[in-house]
């Protein structure tokens, strides 16, 4: 697929700045059409102040992907009453590259300037993040929850780490690559970076992926260390969570989601799919044909409880 042009029209495209005032994607190329960020205050207008809207849903892509797979359940939250936004993070769906100047915190200063000028337009406002993008949204909501403006109502994470390597306090090691990730990564600071094929064959929708391959040693040494503060401040979080996980997730160890449910001080539930034989990472459940609309009604079913409940700040029903 031919390169698509990101126009730089301010309300479209042109973020508020990250914490290291970086703009993304701006004028950017993206390397595929659908990596293109979308939703109120991303491609269309948001609600003036004065009249805030209902219900948003801000989504966070993993690392380094691309908000596709939100795309995939737009029309979904719609007839549930609630409106996406997925921005595109910083780094991705242009050229691996890119990636290469961007850090975790530079993903979380990132999330959180978007949410921070997003959350007062709307009445209620929820999380959902997919692998790290489920960090960065844990991050938000442990930032905010003593802010009744703009803490969220509700967080749902897929997938996502808040533990790579602990091999003695946990039981988990990811990689002995992390350890030496923040020697390696001026010498090395990418392996295999790569497009994916195109037209590669596929299982269950994941030939539909868009991303970099490879691995990034700078931005997974800053995830180990940024995912050890997250840990800790897990009991700071307010909002309800819900941890959706696959049994045999080739990617993330899937112990973190019991650990964000059991961990975070609003109250959590870890939810656990089985997708049998697959043979893919089993990692992005929204991605996949087989599990996308059980992580997803589970998703909207626990926000639909909260929302009912009238739980959360700002999250009574008018």
């Amino acid at each position: 697929m031919a390169p698509s042009s990101v126009p730089d029209r301010p309300g479209k495209y042109a973020l508020a700045p990250s914490s290291s005032g970086i703009v993304w994607p701006g004028p950017r190329k993206l390397s595929w059409a659908e990596a293109a960020p979308f939703g109120p205050g991303l491609d269309r207008p948001e609600p003036d102040a004065e009249a805030p809207g209902g219900d948003l849903i801000l989504c966070f892509h993993g690392f380094p992907s691309t908000p596709l797979c939100y795309r995939l359940v737009e029309k979904a939250a719609k007839r549930r009453g609630f409106e996406l936004a997925a921005p595109l993070m910083p780094g991705c769906g242009t050229v691996p590259c890119d990636i290469l100047e961007f850090g975790y915190q530079d993903w979380i200063g990132f999330g959180t300037n978007l949410w921070r000028r997003l959350r007062p337009r709307w009445k209620r406002a929820w999380l959902v993040g997919t692998s790290v993008g489920g960090s960065v949204a844990l991050e938000i909501a442990a930032a905010f929850a003593a802010d009744a403006a703009l803490a969220p109502n509700g967080i749902a994470t897929i997938g996502s780490p808040v533990v790579l390597n602990a091999l003695l306090r946990r039981g988990m090691m990811k990689s002995a690559l992390l350890y030496f990730a923040g020697a390696l990564s001026p010498l090395v600071p990418s392996m295999g970076a790569a497009l994916p094929d195109p037209d590669r064959p596929g299982e269950d929708g994941d030939e539909r992926w868009r991303g970099y391959l490879g691995t990034y040693t700078a931005f997974s040494h800053s995830l180990q260390k940024g995912l050890r503060s997250l840990e800790r401040r897990l009991p700071a979080i307010r909002a309800p969570v819900l941890a959706l996980h696959e049994v045999r997730d080739r990617m993330i160890d899937p112990r973190n989601a019991r650990i964000i449910a059991d961990e975070a001080g609003g109250g959590g539930k870890a939810i656990f799919l089985d997708m049998g034989d697959a043979g893919h990472m089993r990692h992005d459940l929204l991605l996949y044909d087989s599990t996308r609309d059980r992580a997803w009604s589970a998703i909207m079913d626990h926000f639909d409880a909260i929302r009912e409940a009238g739980a959360g700040p700002r999250g009574r029903m008018d």
